[in-house]
């Protein structure tokens, strides 16, 4: 999957990150587009969209483990493996709470200035709640 050479921009709709006129697929000829080989490249893709985001989330690399969540990798357990060798980080799955949201509410709290890190938004939001 990871040495796939289809491409495809997975921006197709106006609001998705990276939008840029709407979707693409690269790399397509008569030999190629088979629906093995677009499944792969469509994964690929997805996996190399990940790592773009957490080169901006973690541009140094400092995190050594992430937690894959939402219905995507639940739908394709095996996104986690591809994304471990992609990331060069362990991958482990969620839990059954909503971890993006809760992802969504550190990147919140930091980018506001309330705390300067993950674990500081974590303290931060216990505290809001007692």
């Amino acid at each position: 999957i990871l040495r796939e050479t289809l491409e495809l921009e997975l921006g197709i709709f106006g609001s998705a990150w990276r939008y840029n006129s709407g979707g693409v697929i690269r790399n397509i000829d008569e030999e190629n587009l088979t629906p093995e080989r677009y499944l792969a490249g469509l994964l690929k893709s997805l996996c190399l969209q990940y790592k773009a985001a957490a080169e901006c989330i973690d541009p140094q690399a400092k995190l050594r483990k992430c937690i894959l969540s939402g219905g995507i990798p639940q739908k394709l357990p095996q996104l986690s493996i591809l994304l471990s060798e992609v990331l060069q980080r362990k991958i482990m799955p969620g839990s059954g709470m909503d971890e993006s949201l809760v992802g969504l509410r550190t990147l919140a709290l930091v980018a506001d200035g309330r705390a300067r890190d993950y674990r500081m938004a974590q303290d931060v939001y216990k505290n809001c709640m007692t």
